[in-house]
């Protein structure tokens, strides 16, 4: 429901404050019928129950989950785990693969 209203406020020209817009800017895989239409191209990696999570869109903006990933957030490099918070933008499946390669601890 949130992300619809979030959707809603979106395309009728509502410019959230950012704090408002990290309440939640998740759209779920199933609920992207209006998210589509709006959430920028490209993709990040964030954090979704303390494992690194693989989104569509752009981090700060909206995003569609698309993937919850095997990798809990304690098997992550901690330099890396400030930059998850924040979510860490890829434009294409290549770099979102070196990106999840980088971030495990060796």
């Amino acid at each position: 429901m949130i992300a619809v209203l979030v959707a809603a406020r979106l395309i009728a020209g509502y410019s959230p404050a950012p704090a408002e817009m990290k309440i939640n800017h998740t759209v779920h895989k199933g609920d992207t019928a209006v998210a589509e239409d709006f959430c920028p191209a490209g993709g990040y990696l964030a954090i979704e129950d303390g494992l690194v999570a693989i989104y569509s869109g752009r981090p700060g903006s909206c995003g569609v989950l698309e993937e919850i990933t095997g990798i809990a957030l304690d098997e992550v490099r901690p330099g890396e785990r400030e930059r998850l918070r924040a979510g860490i933008p890829f434009d294409d499946d290549d770099q979102q693969q070196l990106l999840l390669d980088g971030l495990i601890i060796d």
